[in-house]
C-alpha cells in the first residue's frame, strides 16, 4: 500500500477521539498544514485544528473519492460530510523517505462552501456570482 493510500485511509476514518499519537505517528513534526481557513508548522497545532474542527461541526468526516500518487507526493480527492452538508476538495500532499507527512496543503472554494452560508453575507456572495457569470 501506497503512503498516500495509507493516509486516505487515515482522513477517511479519524473520529472525533483520535489520540495525538495519531498524528504523530502520520505527520512529521514540522509538517506543513494550509487550507483556506489556517496555515500551521508543526504536529502540534494541526492536532489543535482537527479538535476544534470536531469540537464545533456536527459529524465531520472525510470520503477519499480520488488518490493519485508519483515518488513522494501525492493528491486526494475528497468530499468533508459535516453538519448535514458537504463539499468536495483536494489536497496536495508530500511525504519524506520515512514515509510521514511534510505538507498537506488543500484546496476548495471557502466562498461558496462556507462564506455563502451566512445569511447576510451569502446574499451578497450570491448576487456577485449571479453577476459575474457570463451567461446571465
Amino acid at each position: 500500500m501506497s503512503p498516500l493510500e495509507e493516509y486516505g485511509i487515515f482522513f477517511s476514518t479519524l473520529k472525533s477521539d483520535f489520540k495525538d499519537e495519531d498524528f504523530h505517528r502520520v505527520f512529521a513534526e514540522n509538517c506543513y498544514f494550509c487550507d483556506p481557513f489556517q496555515e500551521v508548522i508543526g504536529v502540534e497545532p494541526l492536532i489543535l485544528i482537527f479538535r476544534h474542527m470536531y469540537a464545533t461541526l456536527k459529524e465531520p468526516r472525510f470520503i477519499i473519492l480520488d488518490a493519485i500518487s508519483e515518488g513522494d507526493r501525492g493528491y486526494l480527492r475528497w468530499r468533508f460530510v459535516y453538519n448535514d452538508t458537504h463539499f468536495d476538495g483536494i489536497s496536495h500532499i508530500l511525504f519524506n523517505k520515512a514515509k510521514k507527512v511534510t505538507s498537506h496543503v488543500d484546496y476548495w472554494d471557502s466562498g461558496i462552501n462556507v462564506y455563502a452560508k451566512i445569511p447576510l453575507l451569502g446574499s451578497i456572495i450570491r448576487f456577485l456570482q449571479k453577476y459575474l457569470r457570463a451567461s446571465r
